[in-house]
């Protein structure tokens, strides 16, 4: 496993089968494909890091990550963690997941864990977290729906 990971880039959508596949490699309940990738062979915090990126094109990805954090923080590696999170284009992705990963599980020592991994992370500019989604009963939305 490589430590070394370009977090800034996500992956695309001919590559998420192999992220699926790796997900479940480090214990998700997921399945994927061995298809070619960019990424080569990440450490499970680099991986995180991909799965939370990508998850805002893929919302299936928010919740696989909430499950994997959830019952396997205390098995990551938190100083690579966050370097390679801070290294990544939406550092807060990784928070959101984080978030829901504690009202999933609350624990003082997950909300310990991710208090120190995103101290020092730059909030999103009031962005959604999902690209390309409308906001909810919004105005735009109501109009999707009365021209589908």
């Amino acid at each position: 496993m490589t430590s070394k990971v370009d977090v800034h880039r996500p992956p695309i959508a001919a590559e998420l089968p192999r992220l699926y596949y790796e997900l479940a490699r480090i214990g998700a309940r997921v399945e994927g494909r061995r298809v070619p990738w960019r990424f080569g062979e990440p450490a499970p915090e680099g991986l995180l890091v991909l799965a939370a990126q990508a998850a805002r094109s893929d919302p299936r990805l928010l919740w696989v990550l909430v499950e994997l954090l959830a019952g396997g923080y205390e098995k990551l590696q938190l100083v690579p963690l966050r370097r390679v999170n801070m290294a990544s284009r939406w550092p807060a992705a990784l928070a959101v997941a984080f978030e829901f990963a504690k009202r999933a599980r609350p624990s003082e020592e997950l909300s310990d864990v991710a208090e120190f991994l995103f101290r020092r992370t730059p909030r999103a500019a009031g962005e959604q977290f999902f690209l390309g989604a409308r906001a909810f009963g919004g105005a735009l939305a109501r109009r999707d729906v009365e021209e589908s």
